[in-house]
């Protein structure tokens, strides 16, 4: 019974955590998106959680997009695509059609 997702009202949406593991055991990336226009919560290894405005996540991704796109290439643990969870690092429910 535990196999099956458990259906969600399209209104009940919970926050939606995103987590990339850092190699070398430095720990893990969290970034944490609730409702539309709430700020995000940020968690990196070894730093306080911080929660920054929309905006300034944005202005973010600009300059760390720019920045590491000219002397970096991609690592082989930087996941292209990291799929949303609970807090519990469990997939988001299957909202109901």
């Amino acid at each position: 019974m535990d196999d099956f997702p458990v259906p969600v009202d399209l209104a009940d949406d919970p926050p939606h955590y995103y987590r990339v593991a850092l190699p070398d055991n430095l720990g893990t990336v969290v970034a944490r998106f609730a409702g539309e226009g709430d700020p995000v919560r940020l968690s990196l290894p070894g730093a306080p959680e911080i929660e920054i405005p929309r905006a300034a996540v944005w202005g973010l991704w600009v300059v760390l997009l720019d920045a590491i796109e000219l002397q970096d290439d991609v690592p082989d643990w930087a996941i292209p695509t990291v799929e949303p969870t609970d807090e519990h690092g469990r997939p988001l429910p299957v909202p109901i059609p």
